[in-house]
């Protein structure tokens, strides 16, 4: 496995903010919140939240800290075998800060693109019959 720093990392993570948004909205819409508004403004405080505990926060267990950290995985594409094995995996620099483009994210989707993050193809594994 290769680790790659910085490089593409940051616009992965910019995307996959957006789509944390795209479906923390979906998940307040299903619930109810018809308000886009208070949608929007329940969205930039979680995101805002939660990208900067994964730049500065920590967890304890068993008496270690542990930082969270959002990386990328390239994985070999084999049908057959689940998902693969990780061939590069992206890490961020120790200058980046998701939580600096947590606003800007949330007018992408809010204001930008009307509530649709769907130009950010998505996927999940189906292995094969």
């Amino acid at each position: 496995m290769n680790i790659s720093e910085g490089g593409e990392h940051e616009n992965m993570a910019i995307d996959y903010q957006c789509l944390e948004i795209a479906r923390l909205n979906e998940v307040l819409k299903r619930h109810g919140i018809t308000d886009k508004k208070l949608r929007q403004e329940i969205c930039s405080e979680y995101i805002f939240d939660n990208s900067y505990f994964l730049d500065a926060g920590w967890f304890q267990r068993e008496g270690k800290r542990f930082y969270p950290q959002i990386c990328f995985a390239e994985r070999e594409e084999n049908p057959e075998e689940n998902l693969g094995s990780i061939q590069v995996l992206h890490v961020p620099t120790q200058d980046y800060e998701l939580h600096d483009s947590a606003f800007a994210d949330i007018d992408w989707y809010f204001e930008d693109r009307n509530e649709d993050a769907s130009e950010i193809q998505t996927g999940s594994f189906q292995k094969s019959d």
